[in-house]
């Protein structure tokens, strides 16, 4: 299998995905998304899955690009929850890159989390900071599999040539997936936003969303004066309904055929049986379990 896109996924409460290109942008565009509202955004870019022969040169370019960001405020209420995820990352081997300030500081950097695995618990938590981590893969498989692994699956991006953004695009799990784009595209006002998991039911905005709002009722009318599920069932019922399905779904269109014919012939000899019953005045023969 070709050389996946660079790879990029987010999870948080409602959890985004992205999928980079196989060509690393000079122009992250990540950056700013990364920071807005303080990384307390649902959408906001979490993880990164990127080709293992092109891992360490998109780490060099997130370590330069993150370097100089000012910090943001974030809840302490947060920072605390970050803390010992960012502790089980440095355990398992992953290089983390910035670090929370002291308690008695209100804001924090940007924090990078590089060879990060999909078993790590900072993968499937709901953080609501400025916190990316870099999951190296063998290929768009992997990145899939290793996606699947978090509960949450709000939305995702794909960055890359359109044609093969679109064949991967719908193979992820999210309610919404942009390509070449991140976050802003999901608040047009004309696109359904919702997701999948953990992220919730159901859609916002759009067609789909307004449709959420109605209550449906469905009022059904038969004319003529055949009901023929009112009968008792007969012995025939049960060759009728085997024919039946043989014309709908056979594996051939000779055998489709031939059941059809046999299903006209089957519901035939119902009806003369049914006519025959109800001129002698008493009951069809009720079918023999």
């Amino acid at each position: 299998m070709p050389a996946p896109p660079p790879v990029t996924r987010a999870i948080v409460r409602f959890s985004l995905r992205l999928i980079f290109s196989s060509r690393i942008k000079c122009r992250w565009r990540g950056r700013s998304r990364q920071r807005l509202n303080g990384g307390a955004t649902c959408i906001a870019p979490r993880r990164v899955f990127v080709p293992q022969a092109q891992s360490t040169e998109l780490e060099r370019r997130l370590r330069s690009r993150l370097a100089g960001l000012p910090p943001v405020p974030v809840a302490m209420s947060t920072r605390e929850r970050l803390d010992p995820l960012l502790d089980e990352a440095r355990r398992a081997g992953c290089r983390i890159v910035g670090a929370a300030p002291p308690a008695a500081v209100p804001a924090m950097s940007p924090i990078l989390v590089s060879d990060a695995t999909p078993e790590l618990a900072l993968l499937k938590a709901d953080i609501f900071a400025p916190v990316l981590a870099l999951v190296p893969v063998r290929d768009c498989e992997e990145a899939l599999r290793f996606d699947e692994r978090c509960p949450y699956a709000l939305g995702a991006s794909v960055f890359g040539p359109e044609e093969p953004a679109r064949r991967l695009a719908v193979r992820i799990r999210a309610g919404a997936v942009t390509i070449n784009d991140l976050i802003v595209p999901t608040a047009d006002p004309r696109l359904p936003f919702g997701g999948r998991g953990q992220s919730g039911y159901g859609v916002t905005r759009g067609a789909a969303g307004l449709l959420e709002l109605t209550c449906v009722k469905t009022v059904s009318l038969r004319r003529g004066h055949l009901r023929p599920h009112y009968q008792p069932t007969t012995t025939a019922d049960d060759t009728v309904f085997r024919q039946y399905l043989s014309a709908a779904h056979g594996p051939s269109w000779t055998g489709r055929i031939r059941a059809c014919a046999s299903l006209l012939a089957a519901l035939g000899r119902r009806a003369r049986t049914t006519r025959r019953t109800a001129a002698d005045g008493g009951a069809p023969p009720r079918q023999s379990k």
